[in-house]
């Protein structure tokens, strides 16, 4: 005869066991930096910063604290600010224009997507005719460090309200900001006058169309040609 005890202890054990079976394992997941769908790198301490080159005058800063992290939300630091604009300067008189935030978060964008310094060919240009958003300090024309300019023309195109332009030629791209999108491309080399390519797509939020070629304020390559004639042999 088995002892009730005995019993009560065996069911016990059979009970807790056939539990242990049934529950599932939980396991702990970790995504890598920058994999998360929606993440952003600038949810990461170590991503505020940026790397800059200047094409003409070899200036160069490493690990620009652009950006800095403050109880609302992100900010762009006075430094950042500050490196920002010289680097953006008319960089043959020294002289420089405060430049739009949204354009200086564009970049920053751009620099941590690709996670590679940005070069600077041209920024503000103080002799520039008066309807180039060049003259009027709100654009860039650069290169990311060894990525291929088409390749940083195309992730530009994510952006909303900018002047797009990629010089295949000269291997850099301009962005400006302005109100509505356009994009472009110019085949010219140094020197030349502009060889704008017919029937490039158009943003489809907006009211442009490809066969108007580009807008009146794309930028001719002819303007920068000394600074991207020396980019193009790099």
């Amino acid at each position: 005869m088995i002892h009730p005890l005995r019993t009560a202890l065996l069911g016990l054990a059979v009970g807790l066991l056939a539990g242990c079976g049934a529950r599932p394992a939980v396991t702990e997941t970790h995504t890598p930096y920058g994999q998360t769908h929606g993440h952003d790198p600038a949810d990461d301490d170590d991503a505020l910063t940026v790397s800059l080159r200047h094409v003409n005058t070899k200036e160069r800063v490493d690990d620009l604290a652009l950006v800095e992290r403050r109880a609302d939300g992100l900010h762009i630091t006075a430094e950042g600010r500050r490196q920002m604009e010289h680097f953006l300067r008319d960089w043959k008189r020294d002289q420089r224009r405060r430049v739009p935030e949204r354009l200086l978060w564009l970049l920053f964008k751009v620099a941590r997507h690709y996670d590679a310094p940005i070069e600077v060919v041209s920024g503000y240009r103080s002799k520039a005719r008066k309807s180039s958003r060049h003259s009027q300090g709100v654009a860039v024309d650069f290169r990311v460090k060894g990525v291929d300019p088409k390749e940083v023309y195309a992730y530009c195109k994510t952006f909303e309200r900018v002047g797009l332009g990629y010089y295949p030629t000269s291997k850099f791209v301009h962005l400006d900001v302005r109100e509505r999108s356009a994009y472009w491309i110019d085949d010219s080399g140094p020197g030349q006058r502009p060889r704008y390519r017919k029937g490039v797509p158009q943003p489809e939020n907006d009211a442009l169309r490809a066969s108007a070629g580009p807008p009146a304020d794309a930028e001719p390559f002819g303007i920068a040609a000394d600074a991207a004639g020396r980019l193009a042999h790099q």
